[in-house]
């Protein structure tokens, strides 16, 4: 008697959660909220995030490896204070810590040793900005919109939209932090 090999696709699908949604918000399933929640969290984008907690995103949730989207917040490459606000705002536990036992203010904290004794730095620009504030962009990039809004019309403005918001973001991990601190503390807790 042979076995019979499995093929990898025929598995039973798991159940698919649609999660309540107000009206007019688009009906996504709750795996896809919650990877797109996370994704916007690593891009410090407060405005997407709580675009994602407006589908049903909980402010609590945890990534697979059990770190809080509050810890998540403060890890990023650059920390965004607003990030920090909307999940508070939202109801995220400000005490919730990671694996090792960390909140988010004893992240915070620790980055901000990074810069103890050092001369603080003017806050860089994005070079993706002239002086005049004009976008600044590559040929490529400029044949990428054209191709865009050929393709799918109205795209590319809805490109160079998101493509500005970028690029007047100013990078200051460490102004960032010192108000992620300030908001953190008083919370600190209390819960």
């Amino acid at each position: 008697m042979s076995k019979r090999r499995r093929d990898p696709f025929d598995r039973p699908r798991p159940h698919v959660e649609l999660l309540p949604r107000k009206r007019g918000e688009p009906e996504f399933p709750g795996w896809f909220v919650r990877s797109l929640f996370f994704i916007r969290i690593a891009k410090s984008d407060a405005e997407q995030v709580q675009e994602t907690l407006n589908w049903g995103a909980d402010p609590n949730w945890r990534t697979k490896k059990g770190t809080p989207a509050i810890v998540r917040a403060v890890r990023v490459m650059s920390p965004e204070v607003a990030l920090v606000q909307t999940l508070l705002k939202a109801g995220a536990d400000p005490d919730a810590a990671d694996s090792l036992g960390l909140t988010a203010l004893d992240h915070a904290r620790r980055r901000l040793l990074r810069y103890e004794g050092r001369p603080r730095r003017k806050p860089r620009r994005s070079p993706s900005l002239t002086a005049g504030g004009e976008l600044n962009l590559h040929k490529e990039e400029w044949d990428f919109i054209e191709e865009i809004e050929a393709a799918h019309p109205g795209a590319g403005d809805e490109y160079l939209k998101e493509r500005r918001k970028v690029a007047e973001k100013v990078f200051d991990p460490r102004g960032n932090l010192e108000k992620i601190v300030e908001v953190l503390e008083p919370l600190a807790g209390k819960r």
